[in-house]
């Protein structure tokens, strides 16, 4: 429909994105315009957008004949984004605080279902509080009743995918853009989301005048990823391209993808980045999926990778969900050694200024809301919740030097946070679980939270030693026993015991490894050094007299206080305790010699001494290891964080005699 002038004007009143007077006044000055064409829309059009009064997109609905519509409850549409992820969705002004969104249709039952509705606001609400700069930030889900909504922050760039058509990238800018997708990960796994779909479709590559680029997570946060159906899609379906970067563990039914299986999505993703092509190419999706469980990967090296990141790559889709890094903080870390120190310590992009205004606005319109729903309909409480949680969603700051093992910088947020602002993070922090869930209808402020989980440390570490008694036991009276056991006076008068050459603990972070033969990544070792003085010996409670016993000189062991400096100082001396194929992130170590201790009479009535369960148990570990303790020349057993339930155990064994691989 072709418009005229007069129509143009009665339009735009009609579209409320201008008031009469205002109208009235352009129309004069438009007569004054030298030059104008005064019986032509398009000329009419185009200058209001001269003028900065209409959009392009604004324009282009009224030379239509249509009078919109531009107004969505309190946003205000300025344009449409016709190519690319974001396709379909509308740019808009929040009007009453002037603060740039992305509005977001839903289709489908979820706009016609009252209980998919719901539901798809409370997850889009749980979503609103996933603040990070590596992450799409929702603000709100919008009931129009016509129309239904999600409000996101103002999102512009383009996709990975996009940038990966003109070819691969350079291994620092791949490896930067990755840290950063998984510092997002990081923090949506803290706030109890995963992604579920992890692909260069999914990341965006955001463009900042003076500063490098930044990477953000686009994912739905009204349709939370659920176990996937691989029942014959026809070709082209979205799953064929999701194939490419799904964990083998996913094909079994009912598998909800989680934050391992996002981390082996970003390994994929990486790979793609690296070689220019997803890691298994080719094939329908079966063919694809049996490709992730029992294909090895092409190695990168061949492509000129340098061997550490290309092993890096492979620790990150590790087929075995166990062996992979547990954590996508600690994948951030790993990836850091990688990346130009010029740019890996960027600040992320400055906020608007209008954001504060906008969110103290939500949240009050939502609190209010909240209040008036939680008593008039069904699900109003699980509503309001979602809502309060939204007001508490930054993680409380980590008191200085509280870093590493035996603190509460284990909280996701905080570490990612940490790990962002170019802070050092040890990279083997322990195992890092979504807070515990609180009840739905009882809002949990930040200080609660953080209570909680200090509580759930404590109850986990307990129930680990005490589930570990029999284990703890061998590894004390192994300390004692080693080099003909017994304590001797230190040189300050401290009672120090001797372990007859034990090991200190390394002070790198555990690697973890699939392969004995595979050499370790090339990362540099981060030392724990204090501030550089001795620290002073710890006077014991009077004691009696003690017989010194003769041993090694050069091996002792010293007991020194936690500072909260020297997490990882050895309180030994002597070489090295080599952590090659342990696990990352685990919460306790103990190491013993069995085969020294058992050459001592004493050390074989202490095993003894423990009783008919511990003999089964032993004799079923010796089964399973295919070695016996005699035969041991180092047993490292790992405790490991398991979501507050018994601790997984790790044990690697180092044995007297060369074994075979068979």
């Amino acid at each position: 429909m072709s418009v005229n002038i007069p129509q143009f004007w009665k339009l735009l009143q009609e579209s409320r994105l201008l008031g009469p007077d205002h109208c009235q006044q352009l129309a004069t000055d438009f007569l004054h315009v030298k030059g104008a064409d005064q019986g032509n829309a398009n000329a009419l059009a185009q200058w209001l957008v001269a003028q900065n009064v209409l959009s392009d997109y604004q324009t282009k609905i009224l030379l239509a004949g249509r009078a919109g519509p531009f107004h969505y409850g309190e946003y205000k549409v300025y344009d449409r984004v016709e190519r690319g992820k974001l396709a379909g969705c509308f740019r808009a002004v929040h009007a009453p605080t002037g603060h740039p969104v992305l509005l977001h249709f839903l289709t489908g039952p979820v706009i016609t279902d009252p209980a998919l509705w719901a539901a798809a606001a409370n997850d889009v609400l749980a979503a609103c509080a996933i603040g990070s700069p590596h992450v799409e930030r929702f603000f709100e889900p919008v009931d129009l009743q016509s129309f239904k909504f999600l409000v996101t922050e103002d999102l512009r760039g383009t996709t990975l995918d996009e940038r990966l058509a003109v070819g691969r990238f350079p291994p620092a800018e791949a490896c930067r853009m990755m840290r950063l997708a998984a510092i997002g990960l990081a923090q949506m796994h803290q706030c109890g989301r995963a992604h579920g779909d992890v692909r260069p479709a999914n990341i965006l590559l955001e463009t900042i005048p003076n500063h490098p680029g930044n990477a953000k997570l686009l994912f739905d946060a009204h349709q939370p990823p659920g176990p996937i159906d691989f029942t014959p899609q026809q070709p082209g379906s979205k799953l064929l391209t999701l194939a490419d970067y799904l964990a083998p563990e996913l094909m079994s039914p009912g598998r909800v993808p989680d934050p391992l299986s996002d981390i082996y999505a970003l390994g994929c993703t990486l790979y793609t980045m690296l070689s220019g092509n997803p890691p298994f190419p080719g094939g329908n999706i079966h063919q694809k999926m049996t490709r992730h469980a029992t294909e090895a990967i092409r190695p990168l090296e061949q492509l000129g990778i340098p061997q550490p990141l290309a092993q890096l790559v492979a620790y990150l889709m590790a087929k075995n969900p166990a062996v992979r890094y547990q954590s996508a903080a600690i994948v951030a870390e790993q990836l850091s050694v990688f990346i130009d120190p010029n740019v890996l310590y960027a600040q992320p992009p400055a906020a608007l200024p209008t954001l504060a205004t906008y969110e103290s606005y939500i949240r009050q319109k939502h609190a209010q809301l909240a209040g008036q729903m939680g008593s008039a309909v069904p699900g109003g409480a699980a509503l309001a919740t979602g809502v309060t949680a939204v007001t508490a969603v930054t993680p409380a700051a980590s008191e200085p030097g509280k870093f590493g093992f035996r603190s509460d910088r284990d909280h996701l947020g905080a570490m990612a946070t940490a790990v962002a602002a170019g802070e050092h993070v040890p990279g083997s922090g322990p195992a890092i679980i979504a807070p515990g869930s609180a009840r739905a209808d009882v809002p949990v402020t930040a200080a609660e939270a953080q209570r909680r989980k200090e509580a759930q440390q404590k109850k986990n570490l307990i129930l680990g030693l005490v589930g570990a008694g029999a284990l703890a036991i061998l590894a004390l009276v192994g300390i004692n026993m080693l080099g003909g056991g017994g304590d001797q006076p230190g040189q300050n008068g401290e009672v120090a015991q001797n372990n007859g050459g034990g090991d200190p603990i390394d002070d790198m972070v555990p690697t973890i490894i699939e392969r004995p033969d595979v050499a370790l990544p090339n990362v540099p070792k981060t030392p724990v050094t204090g501030n550089g003085n001795p620290t002073p010996p710890v006077t014991p409670p009077v004691t009696p007299p003690v017989t010194p016993v003769a041993v090694d000189a050069g091996f002792q062991q010293e007991i020194v206080p936690d500072d909260g400096k020297l997490l990882w100082a050895s309180p030994t001396t002597g070489k090295p305790v080599a952590f090659r194929c342990v696990p990352p992130e685990g919460q306790l170590f103990m190491i013993v010699r069995p085969a020294d201790m058992l050459a001592s009479g004493e050390g074989g009535k202490v095993l003894q001494a423990l009783g008919p369960t511990f003999a089964a148990n032993r004799a079923a570990w010796e089964g399973a290891a295919g070695v016996r303790l005699e035969e041991v020349e180092q047993l490292i057993v790992g405790l490991h964080n398991n979501d507050a339930k018994f601790p997984r155990t790790s044990f690697v064994v180092k044995t007297k005699n060369p074994a075979s691989r068979d």
